[in-house]
């Protein structure tokens, strides 16, 4: 069983060059065993992760905000990823208005096979 840990990294040589999103895959028996890590973001904006849910095969959704103003809607904006239980990104997807939006959280429900997404938006 692996155990996935997300947060943010600001490196010029990990990550896209500012504050970006990492997410790592170790083992919960061997927690300094790597699977795989991730990082995701823009060169010149900050990405700051803020919730994740895994489904029962291991695929990863990520919720998060990116503070871009000029590059996405608004201020920060609603920043959400779907990954494989590998690493292999399904989709980024960046939403929100002209003010800032705040997520919130994000749950897997197994027997409605629906992802719950709360976050604070004046419209999304």
């Amino acid at each position: 069983t692996n155990l996935i840990i997300s947060g943010y990294s600001q490196s010029n040589i990990l990550s896209n060059g500012f504050i970006d999103i990492f997410i790592l895959s170790t083992s919960k028996s061997n927690p300094s065993s790597v699977n795989w890590v991730k990082y995701i973001g823009t060169p010149s904006f900050s990405e700051f992760s803020k919730a994740l849910s895994i489904k029962a095969d291991g695929t990863i959704l990520l919720l998060g905000t990116i503070s871009a103003n000029g590059y996405t809607n608004g201020n920060n904006d609603i920043f959400l990823a779907s990954l494989t239980s590998t690493g292999t990104t399904n989709f980024v997807q960046y939403m929100g208005g002209t003010i800032s939006e705040t997520p919130g959280y994000v749950v897997w429900n197994a027997a409605t096979k629906e992802y719950t997404v709360l976050m604070n938006s004046n419209s999304v």
